[in-house]
């Protein structure tokens, strides 16, 4: 796919073949949860283009003795044949640019929320993203204004967060 194709369908009006409802992801511990859904376009269900939410509340890890706190993560996806050609992301972990030479942020580490945004290269290219705040419905409706993607019944917020008592 090349960056005009992906922008075409970036831009172009979506909406969701379901309503939103987080499930358990599967295949990861207890406390990640995910949307995921095909999308309409003119009118048609598109079996290759999807939106996929992946949510993590806050937690602690241990390590022997030590208590780690970790923030929550958000991972919010417009996947086109299996490519993710746009995304934001709120994570922990940095996020090395090995991709997007000649782009702003190329060969540099992004922490934080970031935008992963399609390139000539592919998918791995990420820049900064500024909000308002970075509550999890704030990013999510950014992205859906964005990708022009209409949510079926509307924003819904993950499930509350387990706490563990000790």
């Amino acid at each position: 796919m090349d960056v005009i194709e992906a922008q075409v369908l970036i831009q172009a009006a979506k909406y969701t073949a379901s309503k939103m409802r987080w499930q358990a992801k599967p295949g990861r511990s207890s406390g990640y949860f995910q949307y995921y859904t095909v999308l309409w376009l003119q009118n048609e269900i598109r079996e290759d283009l999807y939106l996929r939410m992946v949510y993590r509340g806050e937690k602690t890890q241990t390590y022997g003795r030590a208590r780690i706190p970790c923030g929550r993560n958000l991972s919010v996806n417009l996947i086109a044949s299996n490519q993710r050609i746009l995304a934001y992301d709120l994570a922990d972990q940095p996020h090395a640019n090995r991709t997007g030479k000649g782009l702003p942020y190329y060969g540099q580490t992004i922490r934080g929320l970031h935008r992963h945004i399609w390139t000539a290269e592919g998918e791995g290219y990420a820049e900064p993203l500024v909000l308002t705040d970075d509550h999890t419905q704030t990013i999510i409706e950014a992205f859906l204004q964005e990708t022009h993607i209409t949510l079926d019944g509307g924003y819904r917020p993950p499930p509350p967060e387990q706490l563990t008592l000790f």
